[in-house]
């Protein structure tokens, strides 16, 4: 069998210990390796996007743009993300998800999106 993929030019280096946490922020999946910067290297919200794996909290202190879904979950289950400051998150929808999330906001969300539903929840474990 043969594979043909493309990789973004953007895309940042994992290592091969890395753990994945089973969900993406605009694109870029989160792991052990970018946790604490999560969009680090691609040119937007550096150091404004952490995740802790520990209380399962997704921070978002500062606004990005997505192709697709800003963030995507099809597999973490009690995602909490928490909004610091003033923040807009652009793309089709701001959550694509397939468990159940908390949004805490501890300042101010504005969801740019083109699709009806900024938040698309497939179904719920």
């Amino acid at each position: 069998m043969l594979l043909i993929g493309m990789i973004p030019v953007s895309a940042v280096t994992v290592s091969a210990e890395a753990v994945s946490y089973g969900f993406s922020v605009a694109g870029v999946a989160v792991t052990s390796d970018n946790r604490t910067d999560v969009l680090a290297g691609t040119g937007q919200a550096e150091g404004g996007v952490s995740y802790n794996p520990d209380t399962k909290t997704l921070t978002i202190s500062k606004s990005f743009t997505s192709e697709k879904a800003a963030i995507t979950n099809l597999s973490l289950n009690d995602l909490t993300i928490k909004i610091v400051g003033s923040v807009t998150l652009k793309g089709q929808m701001i959550l694509w998800s397939a468990g159940m999330n908390t949004i805490m906001t501890g300042g101010t969300l504005t969801a740019d999106c083109t699709f009806d539903f900024p938040i698309t929840v497939l179904y719920a474990k």
